[in-house]
């Protein structure tokens, strides 16, 4: 929260929006960042006065769209196999896979990996 509301006036955003962007963000702050600066977009072209949940949604949707252009059948199986266990079994797939934050390392206690928020949509079809 603290994050956005350095960057933006807490009056400009709907609290559950917010909430939102952080949850699909996956904790990282370049991902933050990126969700807001689309939904704020977005929200402008509606000429609005808040983000919503719906601009929210909206970026989200844009970035799940970007991974669905780059990400293969193998890559969603590896994706798929890390949502379930939270663990990384070791191949040549996964240095881009983390790169491309479609994976995310988290380091708190000991280290463990999940899927990019906004890609469990893509697992489930």
């Amino acid at each position: 929260r603290s994050f956005a509301h350095l960057r933006m006036d807490a009056n400009l955003i709907v609290p559950l929006a917010l909430e939102e962007a952080i949850t699909y963000s996956g904790g990282v702050f370049r991902e933050m960042a990126r969700i807001m600066r689309t939904a704020i977009g977005r929200a402008r072209r509606r000429k609005v006065d808040k983000v919503e949940s719906s601009d929210v949604e909206a970026a989200t949707t844009e970035i799940r769209n970007e991974y669905r252009r780059i990400l293969d059948k193998e890559d969603l199986e590896i994706l798929r196999s890390v949502n379930e266990n939270n663990r990384l079994e070791y191949n040549d797939r996964l240095t881009p896979l983390l790169q491309l934050l479609a994976l995310l390392e988290y380091r708190n206690g000991e280290n463990w990996c999940d899927v990019h928020p906004v890609l469990r949509k893509v697992l489930n079809e």
